[in-house]
């Protein structure tokens, strides 16, 4: 069975993998190609501290539109109230990104992972209430945290800081650079038709078409 970007409409996607692994590349090209097939603007929240300069430029060339960067963490949460039906996906890139804005702010190290937990999961509330009235993509975006003497879902690392979210999102998925490729594992689909999805792997980058066979390309050389 082949995955299609139709598959993630309205769900809450959390995408987890290691630093500097392309998650950021991936998201923002598909983020312009929904937004190329709807005709709606995308909604790109920018926490990630390397979202910036000139890499922040190539993600609006991705996007058709600019990332939006706000400046309290309760700025990401109001965005995603205020969405309306022309915009077509909410990306925040990332979780891990939004519990600096606390500690920008002078947030006791020990209590961001508390206050982050509960944001994530007021946000996929919000988000799930959202589908319900309108067609959205939803897509989180978390670093990959190492497990000492633990495994989750058969392996020593799991999503950072994603807490009590998860129970929310419909589909959790791991994403590797392989071989200088870009490789996604669905670890988690909540839905009737789960056993078709779980553990299935595909190149993220096969979701795109059209206008956007320009960055596969590139990707591939």
């Amino acid at each position: 069975m082949k995955i299609k970007l139709e598959d993630f409409k309205n769900k809450v996607v959390l995408i987890y993998g290691h630093s500097g692994e392309g998650k950021t590349t991936c998201l923002s090209a598909i983020a312009g190609e929904i937004a190329r097939q709807t005709n709606k603007k995308p909604l790109y929240v920018a926490t990630d501290a390397n979202i910036k300069g000139q890499f922040k430029k190539q993600i609006e060339q991705l996007l058709g539109t600019k990332v939006y960067v706000p400046m309290k963490a309760y700025n990401v949460i109001k965005a995603a109230r205020e969405l309306k039906d022309d915009t077509s996906c909410f990306i925040l890139d990332s979780i891990s990104g939004y519990g600096d804005m606390y500690l920008y702010w002078g947030e006791h190290p020990t209590t961001v992972t508390r206050l982050v937990s509960g944001d994530m999961r007021t946000l996929t509330i919000v988000l799930q209430r959202k589908m319900r009235m309108q067609e959205l993509y939803a897509f989180l975006v978390t670093h990959a945290v190492t497990l000492f003497g633990d495994t989750w879902k058969g392996e020593g690392f799991r999503p950072m800081l994603a807490g009590t979210a998860m129970r929310n999102c419909d589909v959790i998925i791991k994403h590797e650079l392989v071989n200088e490729d870009y490789l996604w594992t669905i670890k988690i689909w909540r839905d009737v038709d789960y056993v078709k999805y779980v553990g299935k792997q595909f190149r993220p980058l096969d979701l795109l078409k059209g206008e956007a066979e320009f960055i596969k390309k590139k990707e591939e050389k």
